[in-house]
Formats: structure tokens, sequence, C-alpha cells
């Protein structure tokens, strides 16, 4: 299409049927405008031009916008000039854009036109990460503000697993300084022991295992420990798989919600769930461990395992329970294999008996707060030896259980000659 300028008839005041030329030309020039914003030369021979060029504008070229914002704000700008030529804003006005950076707050600023809203999420509120830098964002204005109407892919899947889920994720010993961590996924949790719901939880997957040393932190396989945690000899290390948008990595903490290793990973990282222990051993190298192929939450120690033992002569009625510290991470199943033995003199019968739960801070608990979880005992004889293998028993929050000795005819003090009671930890289970 040329323009048609100076090509109408103008000639007399009174023509009839003819437009005078400026008018034409108005028109002709808002229709060339629309061709030339769409990014076409115009043409005489080309007879469909402003149809391609609405075309244009109707599937989104005169709605995508540029982002010059950050820090989580935006600041957009039609990317075509020509469209900004329309006055105002209408409710269903919508706008896409890259983001230049991740939301970090549920009301992140927008600015566009010279104008800043705060852009909401269209059912529940916006968290961090549901804009990011890996995909486009649309918008749409209500009327008030814009209103996001996609969020975080990750998030949307997350909502068709059940809270808990985990599938994968097992930690490997791969040498005195060096875990493995294969692939898998899971859902977020708060931390807590067991994980507590996370209402804001996404999908975390890991498609390639990592490695993870006792050095300083680093994104990907490298070191694990962020600055303040330390492979302090006889003690745990929690393993944390964390997770953005579009990122995973993993680390180790002491704190049970991965509060330093998250700080130090920095604000890109904003999930966590623990995946394992680790033992760190008088040498401070990481204790040598086999993680089960069907179920990663249970381990068995290589080598010498733990071995508690205690012996007690004149024990009464009321019984006698000592506090024994297992070679497990604490509010984990410890597995026991060990044995009881006592030998009396006047044929007194006892109990030897495992318990699990309640204050393990009382030297003398109450009966009735505690599970009977194995018990052994013989009467009317004077020597008696109980077995069991592989025994679970919880432990507290300390890594404890109890052993209760009682002697259930009432003998006197001193008719029990050797109480003894002897257990060796094979390995335990974490509730992950």
């Amino acid at each position: 299409m040329d323009s048609i300028n100076n090509k109408v008839d103008n000639s007399g005041a009174n023509a009839q049927g003819i437009y005078a030329a400026s008018e034409s030309n108005q028109v002709t020039s808002e229709i060339l405008k629309v061709i030339t914003a769409a990014g076409q030369t115009p043409s005489a021979s080309v007879l469909d031009q402003l149809m391609a060029g609405l075309d244009k504008f109707v599937t989104g070229f005169g709605f995508w916008c540029t982002d010059t914002g950050s820090g989580g704000s935006y600041a957009i700008a039609n990317q075509n000039s020509s469209f900004t030529r329309i006055s105002g804003l209408y409710v269903g006005l919508t706008l896409k854009f890259r983001p230049a950076s991740n939301n970090t707050s549920a009301t992140p600023a927008l600015t566009y036109r010279g104008t800043s809203y705060n852009l909401i999420g269209e059912e529940v509120a916006l968290v961090a990460g549901d804009i990011a830098t890996t995909r486009d964002c649309e918008v749409r204005y209500n009327g008030t503000t814009f209103v996001v109407l996609q969020r975080s892919i990750a998030r949307q899947i997350s909502n068709f697993y059940p809270n808990g889920y985990i599938n994968g994720l097992a930690v490997i010993y791969a040498g005195a300084n060096t875990i493995g961590i294969g692939i898998g996924e899971c859902t977020s949790t708060l931390g807590s022991n067991p994980p507590a719901v996370d209402s804001n939880r996404i999908n975390t997957r890991l498609l390639a295992s990592l490695t993870k040393n006792l050095s300083s932190w680093v994104a990907g396989s490298g070191g694990g420990l962020p600055s303040g945690v330390s492979a302090t000899a006889n003690s745990w290390l929690r393993v944390f798989v964390i997770s953005g948008p579009s990122l995973v990595s993993a680390g180790f903490d002491t704190n049970v919600s991965a509060s330093t290793l998250l700080t130090v990973a920095g604000s890109a990282y904003t999930h966590q769930r623990q995946v394992g222990w680790i033992r760190i051993d008088s040498g401070g190298s990481i204790r040598s461990f086999s993680t089960s192929i069907t179920d990663p939450s249970r381990v068995t120690w290589r080598g010498t395992a733990f071995e508690s033992s205690s012996s007690y002569t004149g024990i009464t009625s009321s019984g006698r329970h000592t506090i024994t510290t297992a070679d497990a991470p604490p509010g984990s199943d410890a597995y026991l294999t060990g044995f009881f033995y006592y030998t009396s003199s006047n044929n007194s019968a006892i109990w030897w008996i495992l318990l699990e739960g309640g204050d393990s801070t009382a030297t003398t608990p109450a009966n009735g707060n505690y599970t009977y979880t194995s018990s052994s005992s013989q009467g009317n004889v004077n020597s008696f030896e109980g077995r069991f293998v592989d025994k679970k028993i919880t432990l507290d929050s300390s890594g404890r259980y109890y052993v209760s000795q009682r002697n259930t005819r009432g003998g006197l003090p001193g008719s029990l000659v050797l109480a003894q009671y002897n257990a060796f930890v094979t390995g335990y289970e974490f509730k992950r």
C-alpha cells in the first residue's frame, strides 16, 4: 500500500463524493503505522499487509515487554514502542516478559508506564521463585494491579505428590571424607523430626548424583560444610538436599531446619529436605556404613559395632533403669543385637526390658510412659541367658534408650549374684 497523497481530486470547494486529500492521507497514515509497526515495508502489490499487522498484535507481538528491573523487582516496557500509543490501561490487558531476576517476596513491585504496582498471585499468594528467569512471566491487569497468571512449574507439579514424598536420594558412603547422594526426587519439608508439612512445598529433583566432602560448602559436587558447621569428632551431621527455582544442591548442617546451610548457599536456595545422617568418628572421618538398596532409610554399620554393657547386683522388686546411649542418630530407630544374662542365689525371676520414648532425663522413669519392646525372663533357676537379634527400638532426641532390670519375685538385696546386659548397635533406620 502506498500513500495516496496528491492522488485525490480536490478541485472545487463543493466537489461531491470526493474526500479531501488531507483526510484521505490521515486514514492511510494510520493504516501505514500498523503495517510498519508490525515490521513490514508498505507495498502497493501486497494487499494483506494490514491484516498481517493486526494479526501480529492480536497474537501478542504488541504485548511483549522487556524487563530492566533487578533484585526481585520488575520494570517492563513494550518492546514495540508504537503499542504505547494506546492511552491508559484496561481490564484484561495481558503482558508477557522474561524476568531479569527471581521474585523473593509475595508482592514484588512491577513498574509499567511510569506507575508501580504490587504483583499478586491469581488464586494463592506468590512465594519466592514463582517468577523466575528460566521462563516467561504473563501478567494481566485487573483494574487495580497486575496478576501473575502462571506459577512455578515445579511448585505446580509438587501438588500432585503427597506431603513427605521421597524416592531415591540415597546417602552412600564413598570414603573417609566423602559421601554420595544418588538421583531421586522429593517434596520439600519443614525442619523437624519426623518432617513436618511444608504448605509451600516444591518438588526437588536431582537428575545427576552428587558427591559431598568435609571441606567448605560449594554448589554441586564438592565441599558440604557451610561456614559455622564443623566435622567435630564423635558427632552427628545431618545430610540435606536443598533447592530453589531450577537449582538443586546438597550439604551438611547440625540444625534440623538446615538454617546455616541455606544461609551460606544464598537466597536462591529456598527449600530443604533431610535425606540422611553421617557420623564423624574419633579421628574426624566419616564412619563407614552401608545403605540398603531397597530402603535408603536403612543403614548398617561396617566393621565393629558399638557395644553397650552394664552389670548390676542387688536388684530389688522396684527395678533399676539405665539410660543407654546408642550409636545411632537422635530420634532414629536403632537396631540392637545382644543378650541378657543373670545368676542368682535364691532362684529369683528377673525381667530384662528395653524401654523407649518418654522423658529420658528421668533416672527412674514411670513405666506407663514407655513401650516394652523386648524382654527375657526366667523363674526359679539360678541362671538364665536370653538373646536378641536386630531388635528395633526408637531413640529419644539425644539418641538414648533405657534398659530396665527388675526382680519380679521381690527378692532381697544381695540375692542377685550378677545381672548383665550387652548389646551391639548394628545400624539404624532414619525416618526421611
